[in-house]
């Protein structure tokens, strides 16, 4: 019986430490690629137009492939730094939150990863963006109702970033 109970314990301890990132790196694989038309529909929207340039095959396999190669090595040096606790996952979310929120808006402009990298934190606003989702993916039930929000701002300051 107390076997039971240190067994859960420590699936406590292991998820309140991993949890997290395990989150983040499912989400951030998959959301980017799921959020293409709110991202085109907001900018529609908010400015009447949006970019549409055309992007081969090639370029977008690449893309995703040096994303989520990118998006791993963070996950696993997000584990790393466990014993910060959501620190590191915060920071993990922050700064791939702000890349995939935004690859929907930055594959129109024909911009693919990781040309992206460079130029999502140019506008005034991304850093504050980035803390934004951070804090938000701390509370995993928060971050995933906050996903069209978070889509959203980020295709605001992909726009803000690379004005027409």
């Amino acid at each position: 019986e107390s076997m039971k109970w240190l067994g859960r314990g420590g699936l406590v301890i292991v998820m309140s430490f991993f949890g997290l990132p395990i989150f983040l790196g499912i989400s951030g694989l998959f959301s980017s690629l799921l959020w293409d038309r709110l991202s085109l529909e907001v900018e529609r929207t908010l400015y009447g137009t949006s970019p549409n340039v055309k992007v081969g095959c090639g370029g977008l396999i690449w893309g995703l492939i040096t994303r989520a190669a990118f998006s791993g090595a963070l996950f696993l040096l997000s584990f790393c730094f466990f014993w910060t606790g959501p620190i590191a996952p915060a920071i993990y979310a922050a700064w791939i939150g702000t890349l995939d929120f935004s690859a929907s808006a930055y594959i129109r402009r024909g911009v693919l990863f990781p040309s992206e990298f460079s130029r999502v934190w140019k506008p005034k606003r991304a850093k504050g963006f980035a803390l934004a989702c951070g804090l938000v993916s701390l509370v995993p039930l928060l971050f995933v109702l906050m996903l069209p929000g978070m889509v959203a701002g980020a295709t605001i300051l992909c726009r803000e970033g690379e004005k027409p």
